[in-house]
């Protein structure tokens, strides 16, 4: 596993958690009204939910690798291109690359 995105979901889990306590703690009420093991508990609950999200689907802020354009102006024929943020001798180094895709610009 990417210990970058295991890292950066684990801080998005905290920062999940600590909204849905915000959230749900009301003003006006005195510290010793608030059922904070309710509010404890659905906050661990969305960080796990928020966690597994962020594995299964990715993040944003993880970075990539390079870009995968694609030009698919000519109908016959799609051309793939691989533009890397690195030199391919430290791509081929890796397990996997993450890729952001984008259409060309020129199609």
């Amino acid at each position: 596993m990417n210990k970058e995105l295991i890292i950066l979901s684990l801080k998005r889990a905290a920062w999940t958690m600590l909204q849905v306590v915000l959230s749900m703690i009301t003003l006006g009420v005195a510290i010793y009204d608030i059922d904070w093991i309710n509010i404890l508990s659905v906050a661990a609950t969305a960080g796990v939910y928020s966690f597994i999200k962020s594995m299964v689907i990715g993040l944003p802020e993880a970075g990539n690798d390079g870009t995968l354009v694609i030009d698919d102006s000519d109908e016959e024929k799609v051309k793939w291109f691989f533009n890397l943020k690195s030199e391919p001798e430290d791509v081929y180094k890796k397990d996997y690359i993450r890729l952001k895709v984008r259409k060309d610009e020129n199609s």
